[in-house]
């Protein structure tokens, strides 16, 4: 998860970085008024299995459903371990073209 924008009246936009299709946009439906339906995965950074649909010719997604893999708020937080990842949640989404498959950004461990 990258990160979220208000989108009309109660959904989120909601950017994510996914090693399959790389940086995708799609809507979270009722976000800002049910807190249940996806709890803390569309906190930035949490590392989520998203389920979402698709459809030809348009841009954004209909996310269904998130699994939560690892949260940075299952950590202690402080300031400098939240600038940086919002730091590197504003780069992916700014330096990242959407749509386009960017496998090794998301790869772990060493070569």
């Amino acid at each position: 998860m990258l990160r979220t924008w208000p989108f009309e009246e109660a959904d989120l936009l909601v950017s994510l970085f996914t090693r399959e299709q790389g940086v995708v946009k799609g809507v979270a439906r009722h976000a800002m008024r049910s807190r249940k339906r996806f709890g803390g995965a569309l906190e930035p950074m949490t590392h989520v299995r998203a389920t979402y649909a698709e459809k030809p010719k348009q841009d954004l997604v209909r996310l269904d459903s998130f699994e939560i893999l690892w949260s940075p708020m299952s950590e202690p937080v402080d300031y400098a371990r939240v600038t940086a990842l919002q730091f590197v949640a504003e780069v992916l989404g700014e330096a990242l073209p959407e749509r386009a498959v960017e496998d090794d950004v998301g790869a772990r461990g060493g070569g």
